[in-house]
C-alpha cells in the first residue's frame, strides 16, 4: 500500500488580472508527478490559473484543479485536506481490514474446514438419531396398534364365547324343562292308564259279581218236574 504522502495536495496561489491579485486554490490529483501533462485543449483552460512552474515549485508546468477563488486560503485548504485525508484513510482502512480478514481466513482455513466437517458430522449424527427415534416411535406405535387390535379381537372372542355359553345354557335348561315336561306327561299318561286299568278291573269284578248273583238266584229256585204219561 502507498503511504499518505501520495495523498492529493491542495495548493494556494494567486494570479494577476490587470492590477488585481486573485487568490486561487488548486488540487494536485492522486499520483500526479512533474511529468503529468494535459492535452492542449485542456491546458488552455487551466493556463489562466497556473500553467507555470511557480504553482508547484518545479517549473514543469504540471496542472492543478481550480477549486475556486475569493476564499479564505488557510481555512478552506485545511478543510479540503482533512476531508481528503478522511476519505483516503477510510478507503485504506477498508482495504486493510479486507486484507486482514482474508489473511485470517487463509490462516484458519484448515481450522474452519475441520469445524465445518465437525458440524456436518454433528448434524449427520443428530439427523441419524432423530431418524432412529422416529423409526422407534413408529415401531412402538405399530406394536401398540397391533396389541390394541389383538385385545379387541380377544374381547370379541370372549364376548362371542360368553354369548354361545349363555345360549347353550338356555338351550340346556329348555331341554331339561322339556324332558321334565315329557316325563310329567308320561307319568300322567301312566297314571291315567293305571286308573283306566283299575276301573276296567273294577268293572269286570262288578260284572262277575253281578253274574254270580244272577247265577246264585237261579240255583235257589224250586226244581220243576215234568212227567210223561203213557197212553194205553
Amino acid at each position: 500500500m502507498s503511504s499518505l504522502r501520495t495523498l492529493p495536495r491542495v495548493l494556494q496561489f494567486s494570479w494577476s488580472k490587470g492590477e488585481q491579485q486573485l487568490p486561487c486554490h488548486a488540487v494536485l490529483p492522486f499520483g500526479l508527478n512533474s511529468q503529468w501533462s494535459l492535452p492542449a485543449s485542456a491546458a488552455c483552460h487551466l493556463a489562466p490559473l497556473a500553467w507555470c512552474g511557480q504553482i508547484f515549485g518545479n517549473g514543469t508546468g504540471s496542472p492543478g484543479l481550480l477549486l475556486g477563488d475569493g476564499l479564505t486560503g488557510a481555512c478552506r485548504q485545511q478543510e479540503i485536506e482533512e476531508k481528503l485525508i478522511e476519505e483516503e484513510t477510510a478507503r485504506r482502512v477498508e482495504e486493510l481490514v479486507a486484507k486482514r480478514v482474508e489473511e485470517e481466513l487463509e490462516k484458519r482455513k484448515d481450522e474452519i474446514e475441520r469445524e465445518v466437517l465437525r458440524r456436518v458430522e454433528e448434524a449427520k449424527r443428530i439427523m441419524e438419531k432423530q431418524l432412529l427415534e422416529e423409526l422407534e416411535r413408529q415401531r412402538q406405535a405399530e406394536l401398540a396398534a397391533q396389541k390394541a387390535r389383538e385385545e379387541e379381537e380377544r374381547a370379541k372372542r370372549e364376548e362371542l364365547e360368553r354369548i354361545l355359553e349363555e345360549n347353550n345354557r338356555k338351550i340346556a335348561e329348555a331341554q331339561a324343562k322339556l324332558a321334565e315336561e315329557q316325563l310329567r306327561i308320561v307319568e300322567e299318561q301312566r297314571k291315567i292308564h293305571e286308573e283306566r286299568m283299575k276301573l276296567e278291573q273294577e268293572r269286570q269284578r262288578q260284572q262277575k259279581e253281578e253274574q254270580k248273583i244272577i247265577l246264585g238266584k237261579g240255583k235257589s229256585r224250586p226244581k220243576l218236574s215234568f212227567t210223561l204219561k203213557s197212553q194205553d
